[in-house]
């Protein structure tokens, strides 16, 4: 989440990482064969061996972002979690928000208030 393009490039460097971390394991890998991403899991490893991060980000194309994510401004990311999970999920981990992260109060509040409207759309 972000209003700016500036304001969503750190998450969005986050979220492509941790999807070629996960892609680049035979245990999540299937998840990109079945979307059509047939061969990225091997380019996924071949860069994680070499810790080639900025290759494994860019492998990472933003249609494959936003299979697995949604990058949105603030005031959209709820209505994008409900309407893409509505009727499908029954509970939402918000994944780049953990505790251990350095994150500012409102950022806090800011989730906060994602759940709360998400909640409400049951």
């Amino acid at each position: 989440a972000g209003d700016t393009p500036e304001a969503q490039a750190t998450p969005i460097k986050e979220a492509k990482t941790t999807l070629a971390f996960y892609g680049a394991t035979p245990n999540y890998a299937f998840q990109f064969d079945d979307l059509g991403h047939h061969g990225l899991r091997d380019q996924l490893r071949d860069s994680l061996k070499t810790n080639d991060s900025a290759r494994s980000q860019a492998l990472i194309t933003d249609e494959i972002l936003d299979q697995f994510a949604i990058v949105a401004r603030w005031d959209d990311v709820a209505d994008r979690m409900i309407e893409r999970y509505k009727g499908i999920a029954s509970r939402l981990v918000i994944y780049l928000t953990s505790p251990g992260q350095d994150v500012d109060a409102r950022t806090f509040e800011r989730w906060a208030e994602v759940a709360r409207a998400v909640r409400q759309a049951g």
